[in-house]
C-alpha cells in the first residue's frame, strides 16, 4: 500500500484554487490568489506560501499568508515582515 501525504505546498495551491473561484464570483477589492511567488528582498529571492492580490501588476498584495504544519519549524518573523513590505501589505 502506497503511503501518500498531503504537504504544505499541495494544501496551499488548494487554498489558492478555492480562493479564486470565489474571487470570480465576488465583488471583491482583491484580483486573484497565487503561491510561492518569488519576492526580491534585499540580495535574495523570498517566496510568499500564499498572496492574495489587490493589483499583481503593481506588485500590491492584499494579503499574505504563511502556512506552516503544526509539529513544523517556526517561520522566521523578521523574513516574514520583509516580505510584507516589498509585497506593500499593511
Amino acid at each position: 500500500m502506497t503511503n501518500i501525504k498531503t504537504n504544505e505546498r499541495e494544501l496551499v495551491s488548494k487554498i489558492s484554487e478555492w480562493i479564486n473561484e470565489i474571487i470570480k464570483i465576488g465583488n471583491y477589492t482583491f484580483t486573484s490568489a497565487s503561491v510561492e511567488t518569488g519576492i526580491k528582498v534585499e540580495d535574495s529571492t523570498k517566496y510568499g506560501d500564499l498572496i492574495i492580490w489587490k493589483d499583481r501588476e503593481l506588485s500590491e498584495a492584499y494579503s499574505y499568508i504563511e502556512l506552516k504544519p503544526p509539529y513544523g519549524n517556526l517561520e522566521n518573523l523578521q523574513t516574514f515582515k520583509q516580505k510584507a513590505i516589498e509585497l506593500k501589505v499593511k
